[in-house]
């Protein structure tokens, strides 16, 4: 279960923008009349598959707008995350396998 309702502190404007991990969050009793309308984005495997048509591809524009809207939020809280040490392991170096001599 996300953690959604504690991040959200109700001063909200009247749209929330999130990933496709907050699908069905606008059903939860929490969020139940707080008035607040979600934004969330489409499951990766079905925008894959949206049709080649007017519709489709309005949808595709439709996404990729809340997309570039969400993105506007992230890059602050990567940067505050990388300042405070809370980033993701980086690889000194490759280690690649190294074959062992043959035994004769």
């Amino acid at each position: 279960m996300s953690p959604a309702s504690d991040l959200l502190h109700g001063e909200e404007e009247t749209l929330v923008y999130a990933d496709a991990g907050y699908q069905g969050i606008e059903k939860r009793d929490k969020m139940k009349g707080r008035g607040i309308g979600f934004r969330l984005a489409m499951r990766p495997g079905k925008r894959r598959v949206l049709s080649d048509t007017p519709e489709g591809r309005l949808d595709d524009l439709v996404e990729t707008a809340k997309a570039h809207i969400r993105a506007k939020g992230e890059h602050p809280f990567r940067v505050i995350k990388q300042r405070f040490g809370f980033q993701k392991t980086r690889l000194r170096r490759m280690l690649s396998p190294r074959p062992q001599a043959e035994r004769g």
